[in-house]
């Protein structure tokens, strides 16, 4: 079922980077069959909100200009992007205009359930990004039905231009061929179940905040040696992470289904398919997932040694990850 994405841009430069992600994006939301539409602030006439909140009884803002007719379209969009460069470690003056004049929005029958936030700045430390999403996540916060389900982020890049090439016009691009695809998913993981002998289990709630995304556990042995059947939906994967023993140890993958990755620190990502085995020995920092587009399984084996333990580190950013998936072995 294709979607209504609408897609707000705030750059105020004409082919800005900001509004090179959002192209990106719609380029892959269209291909994916989705009505999308892109509204450049650029071009629009809209004022500061007056905060006199005569919106929440009339229903719409007094103050004619284009805002009104862009919080219709966002009211009856299924899927609201934000595209924006950081200014001050924030979304443009431009943004944060519309979002307060979108206020008439609220407490009403909006259709959409999900926002995306695109952003570009000169800075390209994750840091400089932080504010732009608090920002955004906190008008998403005010209306219950949606989520902020992604978020891509471009730094390094100042002038027009500079965003040739960038990962991250790759992921804006595959998040907006993803949009809606869960749509599908009960279907993707029936099919990912025939794939394979194995179950794939229960979700991995124990775990849940060692992975990015959504993964599942189904264990096949307990005694003798563990073996647990794992599966990450697609773009999921865990945490860094180092197996350490005094002696022994490490973990053996096999992979059982769909397609995967597995990197060690400092090397290029390993794409994985269904028959290939990894042995990670201990004291390696390493991680492993999904493909972007694949459903993915492996048996997770444990080695047996002495005073064994794992030691959970930082998560896979959506940078290092599309970078390691691009660049792979």
């Amino acid at each position: 079922m294709n979607k209504k994405v609408l897609i707000i841009s705030s750059s105020p430069r004409k082919g800005g980077n900001s509004e090179t992600l959002a192209a990106a994006f719609a380029k892959g939301a269209r291909e994916a069959g989705n009505q999308v539409e892109t509204v450049s602030l650029r071009e629009k006439q809209v004022g500061f909100c007056k905060g006199c909140l005569a919106c929440l009884k009339l229903g719409h803002c007094v103050i004619q200009d284009d805002a009104v007719e862009i919080a219709v379209k966002m009211h009856d969009a299924d899927v609201l992007v934000f595209a924006t460069p950081v200014y001050y470690y924030s979304v443009s003056g431009q943004l944060k205009t519309m979002l307060d004049r979108a206020n008439p929005l609220y407490d009403t029958d909006y259709a959409f359930t999900k926002a995306y936030l695109l952003a570009a700045a000169a800075e390209d430390a994750l840091e400089t990004f932080e504010g732009t999403e608090k920002a955004v996540q906190g008008w998403v916060d005010c209306f219950p039905r949606c989520t902020l389900a992604g978020t891509v982020f471009a730094g390094g890049v100042n002038g027009v231009g500079e965003i040739a090439g960038h990962v991250a016009l790759e992921q804006a691009y595959r998040m907006g061929k993803e949009v809606w695809a869960e749509d599908n998913a009960g279907d993707a993981k029936a099919k990912h179940q025939n794939e394979m002998v194995f179950p794939i289990g229960a979700p991995n709630d124990a775990f849940a905040k060692y992975f990015v995304g959504q993964s599942y556990l189904a264990p096949l042995s307990v005694q003798q040696v563990g073996i647990y059947n794992v599966t990450f939906e697609p773009g999921c994967r865990n945490n860094w992470h180092i197996h350490h023993a005094k002696s022994g140890g490490g973990q053996i993958l096999v992979c059982v289904a769909g397609c995967g990755y597995y990197q060690e620190w400092g090397k290029p990502a390993r794409e994985l398919r269904p028959g290939d085995v990894v042995n990670i020995p201990v004291g390696v920092k390493h991680w492993h997932g999904a493909a972007p587009d694949s459903w993915f399984s492996h048996l997770a084996v444990e080695v047996p040694g002495d005073e064994t333990s794992n030691e959970w580190l930082e998560a896979v950013d959506s940078t290092t990850y599309f970078e390691a998936v691009n660049k792979k072995a």
